[in-house]
């Protein structure tokens, strides 16, 4: 009876143990790539020639990357832009695509020179991972291209070298198609921004911020270009930036894995809803873009 008792306790503490540290890797993860963005966002680079220097864009589908694996998360259901709170938003099967041009932190100590931009992205794709992993996952990706192909692409995000997939390691294009080695974390089905701002297309009174992004059911890209120089002005354009990603807890990887695998029954989102914490940030850009 003793060893029973024991033996009954012991498996209660392991329990309870996993559970905990599952909860504190998933709570680093989540808060590892809030931070990760925050960083980009207010690094957020310009140049004042009426090109696209932030672009986001809705993906109720599989998404622009041509690699995301069918057989997952389904469409019903995985669209509401309309919700009241962020964390209540759904932002379609593959999530925001983000792209924006940012200065990495810091400077060169030998000259004091600020980094040079970089373009960058952030999706979800679902496909296997590079360690050969036979089930498929969730993965936010960041893609960053160098400097020296920013420089070559140009500093506008709706060209072309933007928009199409990559065939070379490097290359622009990797903002839709990204590397391998760019996976930022695992077992995020659902990624997206709120963007707030005071646009001149709309009449704005009063102390608060608008959200300008999504506006609408059916506004699912929004580019946003900085006026030239002795342009029009913009009223503000984007100040604040609310970020949210849902992350699946080690129980709802699983039990996804099963349902996608045909291994159990279920319902897609109610699995989603029980075994998954929902981050979000609120980023304010630098004050030189508002």
């Amino acid at each position: 009876m003793l060893a029973t008792l024991l033996l009954g306790l012991g498996v209660n503490l392991l329990g309870t143990w996993n559970r905990t540290q599952g909860r504190i890797s998933l709570e680093s993860r989540g808060q590892r790539v809030l931070d990760q963005l925050a960083q980009d966002l207010q690094g957020a680079w310009r140049r004042d020639d009426g090109s696209v220097w932030l672009a986001a864009t809705v993906q109720p589908g599989l998404g622009a990357s041509g690699q995301w694996v069918e057989g997952g998360k389904p469409s019903a259901g995985s669209l509401e832009l309309a919700a009241a709170t962020l964390a209540d938003m759904r932002f379609g099967v593959a999530g925001v695509w983000l792209r924006l041009f940012t200065t990495p932190p810091g400077a060169d100590p030998r000259t004091g020179d600020p980094a040079a931009p970089v373009a960058v992205s952030y999706q979800i794709i679902r496909r296997t991972l590079a360690d050969g992993r036979a089930d498929c996952r969730y993965l936010l990706y960041r893609a960053e291209i160098s400097s020296a192909a920013t420089f070559d692409a140009g500093y506008d995000l709706s060209a072309d070298a933007y928009r199409r997939p990559a065939t070379i390691a490097g290359a622009p294009g990797n903002l839709v198609s990204p590397l391998g080695r760019q996976v930022l974390a695992e077992d995020v089905i659902d990624f997206g921004v709120r963007i707030q701002g005071r646009p001149a297309s709309r009449p704005y009174s009063g102390t608060g911020l608008r959200q300008i992004f999504p506006d609408k059911a059916l506004d699912l890209e929004f580019n946003q270009a900085s006026p030239p120089l002795g342009g029009a002005p913009v009223h503000g354009g984007p100040c604040v930036i609310d970020v949210m990603l849902r992350m699946l807890t080690t129980e709802g990887a699983r039990q996804i894995a099963g349902l996608e695998g045909q291994q159990r029954p279920g319902d897609w989102w109610e699995i989603a809803r029980t075994h998954s914490r929902v981050f979000t940030r609120r980023i304010v850009l630098p004050a030189a873009i508002l």
